[in-house]
């Protein structure tokens, strides 16, 4: 970005080439990183005036440092971007902590099902193995329901044949 139209932009005073030496310095810029100079003719004739073009970050740093009014609303507008995003960042947080939560309690939940289903998937798979009669009569006193029965509805289901 050119220094002169940076210099209009924030409505600064100052001759334009004493104001940019003074904010390199007082930003601490480094040439051909931060800045370039160059020199060019002056418009009323006499010696070449020094030119500057910094580079967006720059500029940036310069903005924030400049006293004037458009330099207080860039220096807002920076703090406004800044909480806004601290602000984003915490409610990031918060939800990845909720979503923590609900997978651990998801997960507990699952578990303690498992581990009550295992009794009947063993005694399921023992029964569909046709092992024995023993595992179906010993199913259906725990159902609650007479052999017969039970051995009818796994017929029935396909779980026996």
């Amino acid at each position: 970005m050119s220094a002169r139209d940076l210099h209009e932009k924030l409505g600064v005073k100052q001759p334009v080439t004493m104001w940019a030496q003074y904010r390199i310095k007082q930003a601490m810029l480094a040439e051909g990183q931060d800045f370039v100079s160059f020199s060019e003719k002056s418009e009323k004739g006499g010696r070449p005036l020094t030119g500057y073009y910094f580079t967006l970050d720059a500029a940036k740093h310069i903005a924030m440092l400049e006293r004037t009014e458009v330099g207080k609303a860039i220096r807002q507008y920076f703090i406004d971007i800044e909480k806004a995003a601290a602000e984003g960042a915490q409610e990031n947080a918060r939800l990845k902590s909720a979503m923590e939560d609900a997978q651990a309690a998801l997960l507990e939940g699952l578990t303690a099902k498992v581990k009550a289903l295992t009794p009947a998937a063993e005694l399921g798979n023992a029964v569909t193995k046709g092992r024995t009669e023993w595992p179906v009569n010993m199913a259906a006193k725990e159902l609650g329901v007479p052999r017969p029965v039970l051995t009818w509805v796994m017929r029935k289901s396909g779980f026996m044949s």
